[in-house]
């Protein structure tokens, strides 16, 4: 009898424990960023098409809110005057950038100390709060602030 009540317990911790969220504070951005609608928008100051998102209301609710990128450092030396990093989901190999992933695989991180040097070859873990732009089209859609690194 001692057993069945014991079992019970545990199925119900378990069950618990399931409904609470993982990530509660700090989500797999990746996963969250697939969740944007992107469309081709022609940007007359560029004389171009460019894609552009269209943030879903599950995306907007995580504007504002800690979350994690596991990713490869995309080498930026060739862009004057930008300071932040820039994270692809991908090895630098197969990046939004070498037009082999969307622009969902991409994100701006503001770190709150000086980055160190990376090897582009290897994933590194970040958090930081989440900022979305739609109106800056020299801007990542995706850009993380107060960016802590996680592993090195």
């Amino acid at each position: 009898m001692k057993s069945k009540t014991y079992i019970k317990s545990l199925i119900l911790t378990i069950a618990i424990l399931a409904s609470i969220p993982v990530f509660s504070q700090h989500q797999n951005g990746w996963e969250v960023f697939e969740k944007t609608e992107f469309k081709k928008t022609f940007v007359k100051e560029y004389g171009m098409f460019v894609t552009w998102p269209g943030f879903t209301p599950e995306v907007l609710a995580w504007e504002g809110k800690e979350i994690m990128l596991v990713g490869y450092i995309i080498p930026t030396a060739d862009a004057p005057g930008f300071t932040g990093v820039i994270l692809s989901k991908f090895p630098y190999a197969m990046c939004f950038f070498c037009g082999e992933a969307g622009a969902e695989s991409v994100a701006e991180l503001r770190l709150k100390e000086e980055a160190p040097d990376f090897d582009i070859d290897r994933p590194y873990v970040f958090k930081g709060t989440l900022m979305l732009n739609d109106e800056d089209f020299d801007q990542l859609n995706f850009i993380l602030t107060d960016v802590v690194l996680m592993d090195m």
